[in-house]
Parts: C-alpha cells; structure tokens; sequence
C-alpha cells in the first residue's frame, strides 16, 4: 500500500509540476527562431542591408524552391512558350518545360507556376520588411545606393564574385 502512495504521490507531484512550468506566460511568449527582430534592423544600416536583401531576388535566385522559373529572363514562361527558345535536351531535362513548349496539359500542377509565384511573394515579403524596418525609424529615409569616386552608382554582383562591381557614370 505504501508503495502504490508512494507511486501516486510522484507521479502527481510530477504532473503539477509540469503543468505549472508549461502553463507560464514566460513559456509561452518566445520569439520564434530564425527571424530577426524588427527593433534590432531599425537603424538607417538595417534598413539598407533589407532593401539588399530585397534587391537581391531580382535576378530570380535567392528563395526555397527557385529555379528554372523562376528567373529573371523568364526562359520559360517567354521564350519556351513563344518559341522563341527551344528547351532540348532530353524530355526529362527541365521536365516543366516541356508541356509549356507543347502547349500541351499544362495546369495547376505543374512545378514552374509555384516556382514563379514563390519568387515573387519572397520579393514582397522582404519590401514589406523594409518598409516595417524604415516606419520603426520615424524619419523618412534617404537610401541612396553606394556612388564610385566620380560620382556614378556602383551595383556589386556578391554571388558571382565579392570583389567585383559595376559603376555607372
């Protein structure tokens, strides 16, 4: 009989236990990982480090889930389907291409149309964030892009190489 107590007095002290630490406020208002806080991007720096990150979707790279739709020439959804390119290769090379070109069973299920709309809704979250990380300022930003020494703007390609960019004058 002591032992069946004994039993049901920890395992009663345990499950309060549990309840009382799992049930707090504290527990339960964390910030969720991954995600940078806004207070900590809203400086003028912050702000223009988002709006790279948000120029940097423009060549149609950067995202889960992109490519060969994804891009920026819009190989597939203009040139494949105008045929003003041919995909090649074999049927199973860019597979989503091919009913495109044929102009053949192409619906919702093909794997190019969500490739296109991912990058898209990537590129507007992140001007969104710049636009949640410039309010938090309270003063209207001037984010002008870095200038060469004779005056013109510079455009770094950091993918392809990190030393390398492009000034126009």
């Amino acid at each position: 009989m002591k032992k069946i107590k004994r039993k049901f007095l920890i395992l009663s002290s345990l499950a309060i236990i549990v309840l009382v630490v799992a049930c707090s406020k504290k527990f339960l208002d964390k910030p969720p990982l991954g995600t940078l806080n806004p207070q900590i991007m809203a400086t003028e720096k912050g702000v223009q480090g988002l709006l790279i990150g948000a120029y940097s979707l423009v060549d149609g790279e950067g995202t889960s889930g992109d490519g060969f739709a994804s891009g920026a020439s819009n190989w597939i959804f203009g040139g494949v389907t105008s045929d003003d390119a041919y995909k090649g290769s074999d049927p199973t090379d860019v597979a989503v291409a091919a009913p495109m070109e044929k102009w053949v069973s192409l619906d919702a299920t093909n794997g190019a149309i969500p490739q296109k709309w991912a990058m898209g809704y990537a590129g507007a979250a992140r001007c969104n964030d710049v636009y949640a990380a410039g309010s938090l300022i309270g003063s209207p930003l001037s984010i002008s892009p870095p200038t060469s020494r004779s005056g013109g703007y510079c455009t770094s390609f950091n993918r392809v190489r990190p030393s390398r960019s492009i000034c126009v004058q």
